[in-house]
């Protein structure tokens, strides 16, 4: 059974809200076992392997199928559990202020727009002599305007795509090194069924 203990964990895990976390997540995995198509798969093969005997040949390569695929459905519980506890969290700790950042220029934004609604409604009724000093005011608004819009966009593209390009690449580093265990199982089947 696969089961985390505090040497297995980062130190910055170890705040008492994240180690919840995480403790919620690998005692939830005995349960994951099953719910996988893979470990479906291999139930199947186990129960099916059992009511025809495993001593005659398709019983045994039944019962043999659903060991390694319950041995690959180990690893891959494995692999989704540790980019839920290693990668999500320092992702999210990671672009914090990134993430800060782009929310305030979506509240800038909101102010700019209602800042030009306003002076939109007030030259409506202005009075003639200061029509031309709002409507400066406007255009001068529509720009600030414009101009938190596109500062608001490029934050949030860079915010994202910051956000993807570091998952994609601690998810990789966890998939390698699954990669590695399930080879190691791929050659304890090949040299078992041999």
């Amino acid at each position: 059974m696969f089961n985390f203990t505090n040497r297995h964990l980062p130190n910055d895990l170890l705040d008492p809200h994240r180690r919840k976390a995480a403790e919620e997540i690998t005692m939830d995995y005995e349960g994951k076992k099953e719910s996988t198509t893979l470990g479906k798969l291999s139930k199947n093969c186990i129960t099916s392997a059992e009511t025809l005997g495993r001593d005659g040949p398709i019983g045994s390569g039944l019962s043999k199928f659903g060991k390694l695929q319950a041995d690959i459905n180990d690893s891959y519980i494995k692999m989704v559990t540790e980019i839920q506890i290693n990668v999500l969290p320092l992702l999210r700790d990671e672009n914090a202020d990134a993430v800060e950042a782009a929310i305030k220029s979506c509240k800038d934004v909101k102010s700019a727009r209602l800042s030009l609604d306003s002076l939109k409604r007030s030259l409506s009724g202005a009075k003639p002599e200061k029509v031309a000093r709002i409507q400066q005011s406007i255009e001068t608004a529509e720009d600030d305007f414009v101009s938190k819009v596109g500062d608001s966009m490029d934050k949030m593209k860079k915010t994202l795509d910051s956000a993807q390009q570091e998952f994609y690449q601690k998810a990789s580093q966890l998939v390698q090194s699954t990669e590695k265990e399930l080879e190691e199982i791929k050659v304890t089947q090949e040299t078992l069924a041999g």
